[in-house]
């Protein structure tokens, strides 16, 4: 929609119909000639949420890869979203390192191995396919934290009824 002032129109200004092109009030809900939604009174009215947006932030500065802000917004699929990811990705990272990032005494030792205590360690220690699978969970799990916590700062991250997290001046 493109606005355009008019001093004779009281209390607004006019806006066009995405539709059809019929000058509208801004605060109008429809066109009344064509029905179609007016974008621009949807704006103004959007709802914000009454979560804190300082907890949010913090809970997601903090505890982002574990998905806690997201049920603190009551965005309860993204949080267990966010918490599968890091379950799945340390269960992989601790099944590499218990099967696979060291030799067992089955393996046998070959030269450059050495023995320490009890533990079996291999000169050139490989990485198994488990440590590469945690490794992009975890790269994931991070990624969508990070997306989540810029969408946080620009104001622009939605609670769980759809309603804006936005940081409000302080009631007097």
């Amino acid at each position: 929609m493109t606005f355009e002032q008019n001093s004779s129109v009281p209390g607004g200004h006019l806006v066009f119909c995405t539709s059809c092109g019929r000058r509208i009030m801004s605060t109008s809900e429809n066109c009344p000639d064509c029905g179609a939604r007016n974008l621009v009174a949807a704006a103004n009215r959007e709802e914000i949420s009454d979560k804190s947006y300082a907890v949010a932030v913090t809970l997601c500065g903090i505890f982002g890869v574990f998905g806690i802000h997201h049920f603190y917004l009551r965005n309860y699929l993204h949080g267990l979203f966010d918490l599968a990811l890091f379950l799945a990705g340390t269960f992989f990272f601790v099944k590499h390192r218990q099967f696979g990032g060291f030799a067992s005494p089955q393996s046998g030792l070959q030269d450059g191995d050495f023995q320490v205590g009890g533990l079996y360690a291999v000169s050139e220690p490989h990485l198994s396919n488990d440590f590469y699978i945690a490794m992009a969970l975890f790269g994931i799990d991070a990624l969508h934290t990070a997306l989540v916590f810029y969408r946080l700062i620009v104001e622009k991250q939605r609670d769980g009824h759809g309603r804006l997290v936005v940081a409000r001046p302080p009631q007097r």
